[in-house]
């Protein structure tokens, strides 16, 4: 083979790696920022409406975009429609949604859990009962764990927030919402 020909060669080698490597770092750099922008989450809940969250945000979501959570429920008894979870900066929110009428009660039952227990209740699909692992965020939330609980007065729904440290909580209803939030020091 001639030289120049072996020089074209090389020419034509090194300009096809060098698209390949500017391709894999291209694709490389969308990955990572999609994947930023997925963990950070804003009170305004902007993220969930930009990234199309089909799941619960109290005020901004409240009808879960799911297929089981879409079919008509007759109510006869409280039902946990939804437990989740928001991390922001100064504190941690688990929130529950609760369809029809309930009561509840927030107890600190030792001091790295709180105890959500809603009477009477029960969960409306096995994936309600799912554990929400949360140890990496930025939180003194470790996990929260739902079950239904049998008692002399029939079933209830526990949700237990487990905490990486002892900390402070203050909890409230707001509607169909229950709010456990977490303080989260510096």
């Amino acid at each position: 083979m001639s030289l120049k020909l072996k020089g074209f060669v090389m020419v034509k080698k090194t300009v096809f790696i060098l698209i390949m490597f500017l391709s894999l770092t291209g694709f490389a750099q969308e990955a990572r920022t999609s994947k930023g922008t997925t963990s950070n989450i804003d009170e305004n809940g902007r993220i969930h409406t930009k990234q199309h969250y089909k799941g619960v945000v109290p005020g901004i979501n409240d009808v879960p975009a799911v297929p089981s959570k879409m079919k008509h429920k007759k109510i006869t008894r409280p039902l946990v429609e939804w437990v989740g979870f928001q991390a922001f900066k100064d504190y941690s929110r688990v929130f529950v949604q609760v369809l029809g009428n309930f009561t509840f009660t927030v107890t600190k039952t030792d001091k790295l859990k709180i105890d959500i227990t809603i009477p009477n209740a029960k969960v409306d699909t096995p994936n309600d009962a799912r554990e929400l692992v949360t140890f990496k965020f930025p939180t003194k939330v470790n996990m929260i764990k739902t079950s239904e609980v049998n008692t002399d007065s029939g079933t209830s729904v526990v949700i237990h927030i487990m905490l990486k440290k002892d900390v402070g909580y203050l909890f409230r209803q707001e509607g169909k919402y229950i709010f456990v939030d977490v303080e989260n020091p510096h």
